[in-house]
């Protein structure tokens, strides 16, 4: 996740980072990374989005945790001093589990937050998610409701995710919206943008296609190179806008590292003096950190590097503790994700902004290349853009 509106602003906290270079930072202990989990605690969901990356739908899935199995999951977590958990699914909301298991998180000292398609939020579910301590809730939206609807197959759930998102904006609860980046999707970027605006929410996400799920399908939805700059070129513009006029929006974007490049890139070439601080602060960011910063768990227990990357299982938590299977000594593909830079193929090999992006979306470059070293081929930089 890179949100442009803390990198830009002048009001964003500061990262504390080590000065040392970034092929020492990484090779320090994965124990000085706590790191945030994704929890898709079920793949049930009362809509269909074609590009979901659990590939959720309304039917059962054997082999889900249950309820007492869900709570071990969160006493491991707290245990390990989990950074932050992050309830997703299919839609956590259809879980009968959940607030149980979201209580003991908030009771064991977990920060927590929602994602969710937003359609199940009523009034008194958003006064129920405040008192389990969920500060922040992103609820998907792709486009304005008719282009919303025929994405996530269902008539009127655009209406219901808004609904849900100010019942949640009423209680004092942090709202963001969630969109994909798509050539369907793509003339309602700017729309969105005035949404999110005009309802006071506290931030829009956009994220890139990852070919996971039934996003798999997708792959010829995916933006041109020239089409990505041109949208990530507007969101800096607007998230300066905003910054100027004070408007507490942020906005952010994920699934693609190649937008830290830019923004600095965008800087450096306008003589901006904001551009090195703001390298630093990708640097310390550390780009791809899937199975360091950020790990994800399924509805069945299994641990992978993150929720799109499923082509390998870490562990499973009915089986071994979440110690045991993160873990570089005893997994060594754990430590392989840790020292990533020594492994990267083709263009990510010899890119020289590696050390802020680190080989950008792992299963997007395995899905195509069928190495989960190769090349990103979301990155839209060009070769000269990326020489060292």
């Amino acid at each position: 996740m890179l949100n442009f509106s803390q990198l830009l602003g002048s009001g964003f906290r500061r990262q504390r980072h080590n000065q040392q270079t970034d092929a020492l930072r990484y090779q320090e202990s994965k124990q000085k990374f706590r790191p945030v989990i994704v929890w898709n605690i079920t793949y049930r969901c009362n809509l269909s989005c074609i590009h979901c990356y659990a590939a959720s739908g309304s039917q059962q899935f054997p082999g889900e945790l249950d309820e007492g199995q869900c709570l071990k999951v969160v006493e491991q977590l707290a245990k390990n001093k989990t950074t932050y958990l992050i309830f997703s699914g299919g839609d956590p909301l259809i879980s009968p589990h959940f607030f149980k298991i979201a209580q003991a998180a908030h009771e064991a000292g977990i920060p927590i937050s929602l994602s969710t398609n937003g359609t199940l939020i009523k009034a008194e579910t958003a006064q129920k998610l405040k008192e389990l301590g969920i500060t922040y809730v992103g609820i998907s939206l792709d486009g304005l409701e008719e282009a919303n609807d025929q994405v996530r197959g269902q008539k009127g759930a655009f209406k219901r995710a808004l609904e849900g998102a100010r019942h949640c904006r009423e209680v004092g609860i942090k709202v963001g919206l969630r969109m994909t980046l798509m050539k369907s999707t793509l003339d309602f970027v700017k729309p969105m943008v005035n949404l999110a605006l005009e309802e006071n929410f506290d931030r829009i996400y956009f994220s890139h296609l990852v070919y996971s799920g039934r996003g798999e399908a997708l792959e010829e939805d995916e933006l041109s190179f020239a089409q990505t700059r041109s949208v990530v070129k507007y969101l800096i513009e607007q998230t300066e806008e905003n910054i100027k006029n004070e408007r507490k929006l942020e906005i952010v974007t994920g699934s693609n590292d190649t937008d830290g490049v830019f923004l600095y890139r965008s800087l450096k070439e306008n003589n901006d003096p904001r551009a090195e601080k703001i390298y630093q602060k990708l640097l310390a960011r550390g780009g791809n950190t899937s199975g360091e910063k950020i790990l994800n768990i399924d509805n069945k227990g299994n641990v992978y590097p993150d929720q799109f990357w499923h082509n390998h299982v870490l562990g499973n938590l009915k089986e071994a503790t979440f110690e045991e299977i993160w873990n570089e000594e005893t997994n060594p593909f754990v430590a392989d994700l840790f020292q990533r830079e020594k492994l990267l193929e083709g263009r990510c090999a010899d890119c020289r902004y590696q050390a802020i992006c680190r080989g950008n979306n792992r299963a997007r470059a395995e899905f195509t290349n069928h190495s989960k070293w190769a090349s990103d081929p979301a990155c839209y930089l060009t070769d000269q853009e990326i020489s060292r």
